[in-house]
């Protein structure tokens, strides 16, 4: 299943391509793919049921006054992204994506749309709850 930011135009873009719930129900994982003005990046996102929870929360409270922030990330882990209104109907998404291993990397991200995108990222991360 694939959840995409609905941003009315091709780039900017954030999507969670091919998301799965672990074997033990315990969280998700899916492949976040991300496209800003000159940033390129796609890695494996992964985080746990109960963040999922709070952002999906968090989000129908930002749809329903434009202000706020919604945060997912891993209970233990670096990498988020986080979605906020600024009460104008302006959203900002943003995030960080982080390799560990032999050479750690990083890819800071940040881009504009509006609020007509939430409503529809909030269900499809409903169904796939």
């Amino acid at each position: 299943m694939d959840i995409i930011l609905a941003t009315h135009c091709e780039i900017p873009a954030l999507a969670f391509r091919d998301w799965r719930k672990f074997g033990d129900a315990s969280g998700y994982v899916a492949s976040l793919d991300v496209r800003t003005d000159w940033i390129a990046a796609e890695r494996d996102f992964y985080f746990e049921v109960e963040p999922l929870q709070k952002f999906i929360d968090a989000l129908e409270a930002i749809d329903r006054t434009l202000v706020g922030t919604a945060r997912l990330k891993p209970l233990w882990e670096e990498p988020f992204v986080e979605i906020s209104g600024n009460g104008r109907g302006e959203i900002l998404v943003s995030g960080l994506m982080i390799e560990n291993g032999h050479r750690t990397q990083q890819v800071r991200f940040a881009f504009e749309t509006d609020q007509t995108c939430l409503a529809p990222l909030i269900a499809s991360l409903k169904a796939a709850a």
